[in-house]
């Protein structure tokens, strides 16, 4: 993704090629705006933005842009506020102008990343609790039941390796591997739960149903906070290889 330097307040950069949208109708309005500051028609181009909105109020492309243009007319409150809205929906770039520019704490959503919460959940072992990460490694606590309950099961080896079939457009029987990458994730009612990442929607939805299977034996954890408040946290991706015969952890 390209971007374009936009502000001398604060290292924003603009959008050139916006991420896929529903919407061919916001697709368009927001290539126009983009004309529009190339053009230098700043306020043609907040306007275009602001009708991508209208449209879709989670394009993260105008909403980033938005606020940057916001920001850079003077409208700082109200760029914060997208700003924020843009982060909430998971924005790596807004997150980091918030937190690293701005000095701004990111308002509580219901979900957010481990990285951006007070408190990380600790996973429970016996009548104790345990850190997630011993030394920047994932701890074995934690792995070890994902690797029993989900890596080694048929199901899911099986849908893997039929997602990769259809992805790489080839029979079952030529495929040689499929790469299945989870993001391991701690509920605030202190579930541990894994969103499957990659491939088509579809196959994506048959592994998810058969991962989520396995949810119950993957043990329990002390919910993360943010403002004082339990929050459901995104937490680690955790790739997993599956062959035609056995699946191995991928622990690069």
């Amino acid at each position: 993704m390209i971007k374009t330097l936009i502000s001398l307040l604060l290292l924003i950069v603009f959008t050139q090629f916006a991420n896929a949208q529903n919407s061919t109708t916001a697709d368009s309005l927001y290539n126009a705006a983009l004309t529009e500051y190339d053009q230098q028609h700043i306020s043609k181009a907040i306007e275009g933005f602001q009708k991508v909105l209208a449209i879709n109020p989670n394009h993260l492309d105008a909403l980033f842009n938005l606020a940057s243009l916001t920001y850079q007319e003077g409208e700082k409150e109200k760029a914060i506020e997208l700003f924020q809205h843009a982060a909430a929906l998971g924005d790596k770039q807004s997150k980091n102008i918030l937190k690293d520019k701005l000095h701004i704490r990111l308002i509580y959503t219901d979900t957010m990343n481990i990285d951006d919460v007070d408190k990380k959940p600790l996973l429970i072992v016996g009548d104790k609790t345990e850190q997630l990460e011993i030394n920047d490694v994932l701890n074995k606590n934690l792995i070890t039941p994902i690797v029993e309950r989900i890596a080694k099961s048929q199901a899911i080896r099986k849908q893997a390796l039929d997602a990769k079939a259809k992805e790489d457009k080839i029979p079952l029987n030529k495929v040689t591997g499929a790469r299945l990458t989870l993001s391991i994730c701690f509920g605030k009612d202190g579930s541990i739960f894994n969103q499957v990442m990659g491939y088509d929607a579809e196959s994506r939805k048959k592994i998810q149903t058969e991962v989520d299977k396995e949810s119950s034996h993957l043990g329990k954890v002390q919910p993360g906070e943010y403002d004082g408040k339990t929050v459901n946290v995104i937490g680690y991706l955790f790739p997993i290889n599956f062959y035609p015969e056995e699946p191995t952890i991928n622990t690069n």
